[in-house]
């Protein structure tokens, strides 16, 4: 399923995980593919863009990103953005 695909080392802060390793997962499988982390207008339209079926907004505890914004903080831009197209859920709503 995965052939010619090599996800060997892709983590968090993996420049091999791109947007089009994306597209790739979504066109070698049947499965929906949801993405957890998006926090911006942008990349809830590359997510659009690349098919992916939902988005799970989260800023992965603060761990992952140094703006400072909550979930709570990203999730209006990027409902807004995906305009109801696919699902934008919120995870780990934290104020902080």
């Amino acid at each position: 399923m995965f052939d010619g695909l090599d996800v060997t080392g892709v983590g968090l802060f993996s420049p091999q995980l791109t947007w089009d390793v994306v597209r790739r997962l979504k066109d070698t499988t049947r499965m929906k593919l949801v993405l957890k982390g998006i926090e911006t207008r942008e990349d809830a339209e590359l997510c659009l863009r690349h098919g992916v079926d939902g988005i799970i907004v989260s800023n992965h505890g603060g761990r992952a990103e140094e703006s400072g914004r909550s979930t709570i903080e990203c999730l209006p831009e990027v409902v807004d953005a995906v305009g109801g197209r696919i699902p934008s859920l919120p995870r780990g709503l934290s104020m902080g």
